[in-house]
């Protein structure tokens, strides 16, 4: 089963190169990973202190490995440092998924 992580995370503006930065190692490392089908980081087109994430995994033992890998465990340890609210992330699971055009 596929597992999908979505949602959104505010930055704080006066920390924003400090956020890209961070985000660009981990996407990078992130995307070398076995199970990684897609890990995106995008700005929003009205707000750019706005970054929506886009994870897909192979199965959830992927994700759970991925958490446990130094770059992610940098990451969510640099987050509060550039946070400018509260992240809204899910993990949803996709049992079966087709082209939509």
């Amino acid at each position: 089963m596929k597992v999908i992580v979505a949602g959104t995370v505010p930055i704080n503006p006066e920390m924003r190169d400090v956020a890209v930065s961070a985000i660009r190692k981990c996407v990078a490392e992130t995307k070398k990973e076995a199970g990684c089908r897609a890990y995106e980081f995008t700005v929003d087109l009205n707000d750019a202190n706005l970054f929506h994430l886009y994870e897909l995994w192979d199965d959830d033992a992927s994700l759970e490995a991925h958490m446990k890998l130094a770059h992610t465990v940098e990451l969510l340890a640099t987050m509060p440092t550039f946070l400018g609210g509260q992240p809204n992330i899910g993990k949803y699971f996709v049992s079966d998924s087709g082209s939509l055009l």
